[in-house]
């Protein structure tokens, strides 16, 4: 399994389109599971209308990505083999610390796996 950047106007389309949500902490996760490939395409964005400026947008963008390429196996726990696209949001107004932010990830990637689903 390898994690990988989310690319393509046509595969965010589809997510937003047809994808599911999950909202927990300070994260929306829009995702969708596919059949194609069993690699995880996973995309970050941090909203304008929460940080005005681009350098505090890009801090918590580069926070994200580090903490996934750390904690993928953490996080991605019990997805092996079935592929996924997501799109995480995050929704806070304030920047956290990386212990936080960690613990709410994985709170979030908790309920994506599928002995958690209702």
């Amino acid at each position: 399994m390898k994690i990988q950047r989310l690319k393509g106007r046509n595969a965010i389309d589809l997510l937003f389109r047809e994808g599911n949500v999950i909202k927990q902490h300070a994260f929306l996760l829009r995702y969708k599971v596919t059949s194609i490939g069993s690699d995880i395409h996973l995309g970050i964005s941090v909203p304008k209308s929460k940080f005005d400026k681009a350098v505090d947008r890009n801090r918590i963008k580069r926070q994200l990505r580090a903490l996934v390429r750390q904690e993928g196996d953490i996080l991605f726990h019990g997805l092996e083999g079935q592929g996924l696209i997501g799109m995480l949001l995050y929704l806070d107004e304030k920047e956290r610390s990386s212990p936080q932010i960690k613990k709410c990830l994985i709170d979030l990637f908790d309920l994506l796996r599928p002995n958690n689903n209702p």
